[in-house]
């Protein structure tokens, strides 16, 4: 008797549950994989987040603000940002979305460092439509 690949292969319900265990192992693989660095990702958040606090504690403004390029306060605004994508990084985000969360928020303190008055509803207005590209090109990438 001749045997193929077809009288091999299980028929009907066994075969989907052979699908459905296969997609199961496959899920714990990447689950285990994307746990690798989680502690590494707090521990570096909790580090910069620390130098943040020391910074400020024993640097005053004026002095933090003017250290490489002039008003940019750039001591401060630097391990904020690491701190900042590390914790977003930690909280499962992909890289791209901790990294533009983490620019974003920190380019809302140098706003308010540098004492600039800003109108909420203008700017949504404008990041609106630029939210709404980026949302339809993820959506066309994960469809084709």
């Amino acid at each position: 008797m001749e045997t193929t690949q077809a009288a091999n292969k299980p028929k009907g319900k066994s075969r989907l549950k052979l699908k459905k265990q296969s997609k199961r192992s496959k899920s714990r693989i990447k689950h285990s994989h994307t746990n690798k660095y989680d502690l590494l990702n707090l521990l570096s958040s909790l580090f910069f987040f620390l130098s943040c606090y020391l910074i400020m504690i024993n640097f005053s403004p004026k002095e933090v603000a003017n250290f490489l390029v002039s008003n940019s306060y750039l001591p401060l605004l630097l391990p904020l940002l690491l701190a900042l994508y590390f914790l977003a990084k930690f909280l499962k985000l992909k890289n791209r979305l901790a990294f533009c969360l983490s620019f974003e928020l920190t380019l809302l303190v140098f706003f308010r460092l540098q004492s600039i008055q800003f109108n909420f509803f203008l700017i949504s207005i404008f990041l609106i439509p630029l939210v709404l590209y980026f949302v339809f090109q993820q959506i066309e990438q994960r469809l084709l």
